[in-house]
């Protein structure tokens, strides 16, 4: 199953979220529901049911900077 041509992110890859700054850490993937729970790296803080559709790997980011 693909999402927006990406494969499902399996638990501990790093990843971005449309619309946020910090990089996470997936910690759970629903793939039935199409959502995702993140932890991010960079802070305190979590991303719960996270759409798989608004995540991407995280080195897409540093491959155009």
């Amino acid at each position: 199953m693909l999402i927006n041509q990406m494969k499902i992110p399996l638990v501990r890859d790093r990843v971005r979220v449309e619309g946020h700054d910090e990089v996470f850490v997936v910690v759970h993937v629903n793939e039935r529901s199409g959502w995702a729970d993140l932890a991010c790296v960079e802070r305190v803080g979590f991303l719960t049911q996270t759409p798989l559709r608004l995540i991407r790997p995280a080195e897409q980011d540093h491959a155009g900077a």
